[in-house]
């Protein structure tokens, strides 16, 4: 039965390797991807979540001082 020369195979066995190599790196990064598209997602909810409870508790001062600029670092506020 014929036989590929010795460079012939250590090339094609080097290439298969190289090939299979690359794909389980993609694999990784694929893998990587989704952990990254589901922590955004659930930061996105986090955000979102955030956002509500500073509009509502926005309202709560309004209703208590009404409707005011309010310093952050102070803590002072004036009328708007």
């Amino acid at each position: 039965m014929p036989k590929l020369k010795k460079e012939e195979l250590k090339k094609l066995r080097e290439l298969v390797s190289s090939t299979r190599e690359k794909k389980v790196a993609l694999a990784d990064i694929d893998i990587s991807i989704r952990s990254l598209e589901a922590s955004k997602s659930k930061m996105h909810a986090e955000i979102s979540q955030a956002e509500k409870l500073f509009k509502e508790y926005s309202a709560t001062l309004e209703e208590s001082i009404g409707n005011v600029s309010i310093d952050l670092n102070t803590g002072e506020y004036r009328p708007e």
